[in-house]
């Protein structure tokens, strides 16, 4: 890559305020020398790995105030795009289980959204299980890749 090119990406990655490291042709990843869409790729993986605790803390937040109004449909949407995000993300970036588990919640939530048969505290209750789910599996991918 020319000189001009690596220039830019430093000073994209300068203008959006985050400290990242740049490539260097002598970094290595268990595949061997890393090229620089390798150190995108990696770049990306820590990006989103190092979002887990607002991603919890948006989830968490969500569901607090889902529970304090079930029948509200701004708190019950929210929820809904808090859990349909990680679903969309997380197996791309690697992490499976909570991909699957948000999927699931995901599912859950959208469906009664979509055609609703409970309410109140039942569907608090019909809910529980597969948030707390998320959000149990997001603490623990921040224990278990903390970057």
């Amino acid at each position: 890559m020319s000189p001009g090119v690596n220039d830019r990406h430093a000073r994209a990655d300068a203008a959006d305020g985050a400290e990242r490291e740049h490539y260097s042709p002598d970094r290595t990843n268990a595949a061997g020398p890393m090229n620089d869409t390798d150190h995108r790729l990696e770049l990306l993986h820590r990006r989103y790995v190092l979002s887990f605790p607002a991603k919890r803390a948006a989830l968490a937040q969500a569901w607090l105030a889902f529970v304090a109004a079930p029948d509200d449909g701004a708190s019950a949407q929210e929820l809904s795009m808090q859990i349909h995000r990680l679903c969309g993300s997380a197996a791309s970036y690697g992490y499976g289980r909570l991909g699957a588990r948000a999927c699931a919640a995901d599912r859950l939530v959208g469906d009664e959204l979509a055609a609703p048969r409970h309410a109140g505290v039942a569907r608090v209750a019909y809910f529980e299980a597969a948030v707390r789910a998320v959000i149990d599996e997001l603490e623990g991918a921040v224990a278990d890749d903390p970057a």
